[in-house]
């Protein structure tokens, strides 16, 4: 079956997976505080300047918990979307599907240690330790789409932060606020990627 001209891009946390590190955080000290340590401690490992288990190093560090501890903790948190990834290797028959996450150098390998390789399931990986861009950049999308060396006529990002899909209207990707598998799936339905 020949593919659609369609390219649809999925974050990995809090969609295909749980949020580790945000989760950990809303154990200990609930919302907001749980987001603002959440961005504290990832946004510049998101960038690659340094690996996740440092998170852990610093948690220790700076908020007294044990480092081994906190690490084994993150390891009970991660949650992978199995009927999502069951969707993406449907999706993949017949549309081109590629990840593309903010993450820190190692922290896919720390959840594929937990569950299963990631890679299999899409075209690309694209992650912004190894770039140095992270989402809302523009030009981390950009690169992304154009690394593809084509013209789609339908590109979607489903993400489960609105902050992350407001820039990207300019460049025509519909930018899908992920909340739920239904929902989305609903989405799809309607925009004629599925039946």
């Amino acid at each position: 079956m020949a593919k659609k001209n369609t390219l649809i891009l999925f974050d990995c946390f809090g969609v295909l997976y749980k949020r580790v590190v945000k989760s950990f955080f809303e154990l200990y000290y609930g919302d907001p505080e749980a987001g603002r340590l959440t961005n504290l401690y990832t946004k510049n490992r998101d960038l690659g300047k340094g690996h996740f288990l440092d998170i852990a190093k610093d948690i220790e560090k700076d908020l007294g918990f044990d480092e081994k501890e906190v690490i084994e903790e993150w390891k009970t948190l991660v949650k992978r979307n199995d009927e999502l990834f069951d969707l993406i290797d449907k999706l993949r028959e017949t549309c081109n599907v590629s990840m593309l996450s903010n993450c820190a150098r190692g922290q896919i390998q720390f959840i594929e240690d937990e569950t299963e390789p990631i890679g299999p399931h899409f075209d690309n990986l694209f992650l912004s330790c190894q770039t140095g861009l992270a989402k809302p950049n523009l030009d981390f999308y950009k690169n992304a789409i154009n690394s593809y060396k084509q013209k789609f006529d339908t590109i979607i990002m489903v993400d489960d932060s609105i902050e992350n899909l407001k820039p990207l209207e300019p460049i025509n990707v519909i930018g899908f606020e992920y909340t739920d598998n239904e929902t989305l799936i609903e989405c799809f339905k309607s925009l004629g990627i599925i039946d």
